[in-house]
């Protein structure tokens, strides 16, 4: 008796240990940025979820906008990706790091042509705040997607860094600030 109840609980444990392996999907250079985030983080998680999804360590970083509620936070382990938080939520991911690519294969250090051909007649071009270079705003289609932009920040003909959102905060010129 006593020797199956053992098999169980280590039946049961092996289980546990599976599943948890199996159904966290650490973000990696195959984790495509999408209109909702970034592989299987998604815009509207808190972070406490992003954590369980990915099975990674998440550091918070200043923001300048704590006391507003926002918050910064880091992946450990892979570097120049942003998550914003504003109400306990992911609002905003911001990529510099070139090995992300959109599911279009577009990613920092593509040519700003790359993304007009890949998403012709999909985005608009507007100006960064400061710095008056091009910015493309991918416009999606779908009803239910406009409340989230795609936006490619290109300085020299070259794309810079990608924003992933939602509106609002998708369109803040300085992140938490």
């Amino acid at each position: 008796m006593r020797n199956d109840r053992s098999r169980i609980l280590y039946c049961l444990l092996t289980l546990v240990l599976f599943c948890s392996a199996v159904f966290s999907a650490p973000l990696t250079r195959a984790s495509p940025i999408h209109l909702r985030g970034v592989g299987e983080i998604l815009i509207g998680m808190t972070m406490q979820e992003a954590r369980k999804t990915t099975g990674q360590t998440f550091t918070q970083e200043f923001s300048g906008g704590e006391e507003r509620g926002c918050h910064i936070y880091r992946i450990q382990g892979i570097a120049r990706v942003s998550f914003m938080l504003t109400n306990g939520r992911i609002s905003r991911i911001e990529i510099l790091n070139p090995m992300f690519k959109t599911i279009s294969g577009i990613g920092v250090g593509d040519s700003q042509r790359a993304v007009l051909q890949k998403y012709a007649g999909r985005v608009t071009e507007e100006k960064e705040h400061y710095t008056r270079n091009p910015l493309f705003v991918y416009n999606p289609k779908d009803a239910a997607d406009q409340s989230y932009r795609i936006k490619f920040y290109c300085e020299n003909g070259t794309i810079r860094s990608i924003t992933v959102g939602k509106i609002p905060e998708v369109n803040y010129v300085e992140g938490c600030l």
